[in-house]
C-alpha cells in the first residue's frame, strides 16, 4: 500500500530530523566511526573542538585524519602535534571499544591550534547493530574547562587559607547542630 509506506517514509524523516537537531545542537561534540575506525558522523561542535573541517575526518580513520592534519598544518607546530596524538590516543580507544564493548571514560587535556588549552570530559562507547553486533564506537566530548578551573582556584584557595591559619596560629572549628559534634583545624 503505496499510502502506508509515504506515511513510513515521512516518520523515518521527521525521526531522522528530530536526531540531526538534537546531535547538530547540543553543546557538545558528538563523533561515530565504523568498525574499520573511520568517522561516519561528526557534528559542528566536535569539528569546532578539533579545530578541523568535517571533510578532514569524514571517511577517514584517526590515523589517516592525523596524517592529512600533519601534511595540512606541518608537524613543527606544537598545537598541531598534540591534536595528532589525541587523534592516535582515540584510535586506539575504537580498537577497544570494538574488540571488548567497553566504554572509555575520560578526562584528558587539549590543544587544538588556537592555543587555548581545554579540559574535555569523553564518554566513548560501541555501537550496536540491529542483530546485536557492534558495528563501531561513538562518542561524546563535552568541554569542562570551566569546571577545572574553579576546581583550580578552590584547591588554591583552601591552601592560602590553610597557610594563613598555620602562619597566624589560627584555627577554625565546625559545629553539627544536629549531633552536637565539634571538628576542629589543627
Amino acid at each position: 500500500d503505496i499510502t502506508e509506506r509515504k506515511r513510513a517514509d515521512l516518520a523515518l524523516r521527521e525521526a531522522e530530523a528530530l536526531y540531526r537537531s538534537l546531535v547538530d545542537n547540543i553543546p557538545a561534540g558528538v563523533f561515530r566511526k565504523d568498525l574499520a575506525g573511520r568517522y561516519v558522523f561528526v557534528n559542528d561542535q566536535m569539528c569546532r573542538f578539533n579545530d578541523v573541517p568535517r571533510e578532514l575526518l569524514l571517511g577517514r580513520t584517526a590515523a589517516e585524519a592525523a596524517t592529512e592534519l600533519s601534511e595540512r598544518r606541518g608537524t613543527s607546530d606544537h598545537p598541531w602535534k598534540q591534536t595528532v596524538a589525541q587523534i592516535n590516543r582515540g584510535a586506539d580507544h575504537h580498537k577497544l571499544i570494538v574488540q571488548t564493548g567497553q566504554t572509555v571514560i575520560l578526562d584528558e587535556d587539549w590543544m587544538p591550534a588556537d592555543g587555548r588549552r581545554r579540559c574535555m570530559h569523553t564518554v566513548k562507547t560501541p555501537v550496536f547493530g540491529a542483530d546485536g553486533t557492534i558495528i563501531g564506537s561513538q562518542g561524546v566530548l563535552f568541554d569542562i574547562t570551566g569546571l577545572k578551573q574553579v576546581e583550580a582556584a578552590l584547591r588554591a584557595s583552601e591552601e592560602r587559607l590553610q597557610l594563613a591559619s598555620s602562619v597566624g596560629g589560627v584555627g577554625t572549628f565546625e559545629h553539627n547542630h544536629l549531633t552536637g559534634e565539634m571538628q576542629t583545624s589543627s
